[in-house]
């Protein structure tokens, strides 16, 4: 039996799981070949994007799956794609992944498009090391980093902002934290897949103190953080993305403004833009604060670091680290930077292109379209707008979450999908209006 939940004790936390037999025959002998594949653990969209950046520079990619309408099973790039079963089946994906490896025999690069699959690699990178490239973040400094708790506790150390916060703490604790600092509050699972958490949502808003202690009677504070909510939202969430090498320098970084989000002000990236547009001094203050958080541990690979600008203020506050490729990545490989093939020319220990850090990047908006108009019907709902500006975001968008012309059947997929949906959507409305219609007639 296998516990999948995430624990924290002083800040570091790991996946408990049952020991894994990992094969234990002697690894192939590796080819001397210059370009060894890569094995890309997918997520959905970042699985696809992070695919999609590395096909493009002629890398054979194995797209391991663990979704049967993965867009990426559509993508000319994947030279081949493996279906892994269940994205929580750890002891399956090692042996995949060994397997996978040995066949090859040239000891593939292997990166993860999710924080549990990048946890997993770490855990296990003894045994795994043999037959493929990793990265060597620690498996304790990468736990710091993923769970809310440790990396806020490490970003103070780094003297690096963050919101007022309140973690791994009692209901008598929280009301104390409370009293000092007013509503309303966010509430996060401390990991984003933490199963000992209540949460079944990544960011839930409690309006006033009294309601957080009584919602906290109710479900309890297991694998929860809370802060406060500082007045930020749509426009005013950004990114700094970039590459580690193994000592831990940013060989690359770039800024990036979340302009919406689903679900609105608290979700993920629906319409972005890249760079942030907020000029050289703001963007250079990301990179200093970014450089001064990676400065205070080892962190080796892909990260996106995220920032909330208090609309008052100005300030930039720490929120979140993605320790591997992030949702955005195909939009910043549009933009003119590639991070997972220089990852990947890293991990394989070839001369990187000498370039600018920072370098200037081209400017383009990114649009997720389903989930941008879900984004603008949920704030219409409340907030209503104009629609004409809403469609020329669409038209002026360069970069798609989906559509790519020299790769466009995953993009067919999704709009087939996004056909059917609707569909079945307006189906159940038809069909739900004769019930009501018919009731009346009665």
């Amino acid at each position: 039996a296998f516990d999948h939940g995430l624990h924290c004790d002083d800040g570091a936390c790991s996946i408990l799981t049952a020991p894994i037999a990992m094969a234990t025959k002697a690894p192939l002998p590796a080819r001397m070949s210059p370009t060894p594949p890569a094995i890309v653990l997918c997520s959905t969209l970042t699985g696809l994007a992070t695919v999609r950046a590395l096909g493009r520079r002629g890398i054979k990619v194995i797209a391991l799956v663990f979704d049967a309408h993965d867009p990426v099973i559509h993508s000319r790039h994947a030279t081949r794609v493996v279906s892994a079963g269940n994205a929580e089946d750890e002891p399956t994906i090692l042996r995949l992944i060994q397997q996978l490896a040995r066949e090859s025999g040239e000891r593939p690069v292997v990166m993860p498009t999710s924080d549990k699959h990048a946890l997993l690699l770490a855990e296990h990178a003894d045994a795994l090391r043999a037959d493929c490239r990793l990265w060597t973040t620690a498996y304790e400094d990468l736990s710091g980093l993923v769970c809310k708790n440790a990396l806020y506790r490490l970003a103070q150390s780094a003297d690096v902002p963050i919101v007022p916060y309140v973690a791994d703490a009692t209901i008598a604790q929280i009301e104390q934290w409370s009293a000092d600092h007013p509503g309303p509050y966010l509430l996060k699972p401390i990991f984003d897949s933490a199963k000992v958490c209540h949460l079944r949502e990544k960011n839930h808003v409690v309006p006033t103190r009294a309601e957080l202690l009584d919602y906290l009677q109710i479900h309890g504070t297991d694998a929860l953080v809370i802060q406060r909510v500082i007045k930020g939202g749509d426009g005013e969430i950004y990114d700094t993305y970039g590459l580690c090498d193994a000592s831990g320098t940013p060989l690359a970084m770039a800024s990036h403004r979340r302009l919406r989000q689903n679900r609105p002000n608290f979700g993920t990236t629906c319409f972005g833009r890249i760079p942030s547009g907020l000029g050289r001094e703001a963007d250079a203050r990301m990179f200093e604060l970014t450089e001064r958080l990676l400065s205070a541990t080892r962190f080796h690979g892909i990260f996106g670091i995220e920032w909330l600008r208090d609309r008052s203020t100005g300030n930039f506050y720490l929120i979140d680290f993605n320790a591997r490729p992030f949702l955005s990545i195909g939009h910043l490989v549009d933009c003119g930077m590639n991070l997972p093939y220089l990852a990947y020319l890293d991990l394989i220990g070839a001369e990187l292109p000498a370039a600018d850090a920072r370098p200037p990047l081209r400017a383009l908006d990114w649009i997720d379209l389903l989930r941008d108009a879900q984004a603008k019907l949920a704030h219409d709902a409340t907030n209503p707008q104009p629609f004409w500006p809403w469609m020329l975001d669409i038209v002026r968008a360069g970069s798609s979450a989906y559509w790519d012309w020299t790769d466009p059947i995953p993009g067919l997929a999704r709009a087939r999908d996004i056909a059917s949906m609707a569909l079945r959507v307006t189906f159940r409305s038809a069909k739900t209006r004769l019930h009501i219609h018919a009731a009346g007639q009665r």
